[in-house]
């Protein structure tokens, strides 16, 4: 039965830590290219402990929610992408306009915008980016705010740029 261990000769590494129900993981502990959560061996997850270079949620390692899931879920209805969990809807949701998309509450949008700048994109509310950035260093990414790394990264993972 697939569970959380694996044999010896298991292909990413054998070391007994690796998801056998997941073809692309490993446990944090095996030294695999590629990183798990420690509950589902989601692919491109991260343990906080192991300096991959993704988004880590510092509980349960799946990428990019807390979620123990191997997507984006909501925790409540089980979904396979981002919900609102009061609507029942297949992306994220504002909880208070039914839009199928994420949105920003205020203005409607049909992406996830800065509630101030009525940008039709994910963005950083006081740099007009249009993409989700941190709001004091102008990375076109999703970043930890300590480190200016232009990835997603969390900072408490020694990511690329991870200040010591």
């Amino acid at each position: 039965t697939p569970g959380f261990f694996c044999s010896a000769s298991c292909s990413h590494g054998g070391s007994g830590n690796c998801s056998r129900s997941c073809r692309h993981s490993c446990c944090r502990f095996n030294g695999c290219r590629h990183t798990c959560c420690r509950f589902n061996g989601c692919h491109p997850s991260c343990c906080r402990f192991n300096g991959c270079h993704h988004s880590c949620c510092r509980f349960n390692g799946c990428h990019p929610s807390c979620c123990s899931c191997c997507h984006i879920c909501c925790r409540f209805n089980g979904c396979h992408h981002t919900c609102c969990r009061f609507n029942g809807c297949h992306h994220t949701c504002c909880r208070f306009n039914g839009c199928r998309h994420i949105c920003c509450r205020f203005s409607g949008c049909h992406h996830t915008c800065c509630r101030f700048n009525s940008c039709c994109h994910i963005c950083c509310r006081f740099n007009g980016c249009h993409h989700i950035c941190c709001r004091f260093n102008n990375c076109c990414h999703i970043c930890c705010w300590l480190n200016s790394c232009c990835h997603i990264c969390c900072r408490f993972s020694g990511c690329c740029l991870a200040m010591s």
